[in-house]
């Protein structure tokens, strides 16, 4: 299959979920609605990871708080903040995030990618 027939099919397919995933769901009588979104990468340089497809996605960001000597008030080092840009939700705080991760399996991920995120952001 040709690259874009791979992708045409991806998409159909990832429209087809969203659309199944759309109706409504009733449990003990009671009605509710869900929904789904679905993003594809064609490219490897898109990434490989879940963090680093949401990263080029334009989804999870990281922010630094500065840690001043009380002193002089010099910059002493940094702390590095994961930020998530949800679709619904708007921007979700670290307190949002992390428990999302952990709960998924994918806080060590996380802790990862944002580590060498912020090495990387050290170094340039």
């Amino acid at each position: 299959m040709a690259g874009g027939e791979s992708v045409a099919l991806c998409d159909r397919s990832a429209h087809r979920i969203i659309k199944l995933m759309s109706k409504a769901l009733v449990l003990s009588g009671d009605t509710s609605h869900i929904g789904a979104n679905a993003g594809i990468a064609t490219d490897r340089k898109h990434g490989s990871t879940r963090p680093e497809l949401l990263v080029c996605a334009g989804r999870l960001r990281v922010e630094y708080q500065p840690i001043a000597e009380v002193r002089d008030g010099s910059v002493a080092n940094r702390d590095a903040f994961v930020r998530w840009r949800h679709q619904a939700c708007g921007v979700l705080l670290p307190a949002a995030c992390i428990p999302i991760a952990d709960r998924t399996g994918r806080i060590a991920a996380l802790g990862e990618w944002v580590s060498r995120r912020s090495r990387n952001s050290l170094s340039s």
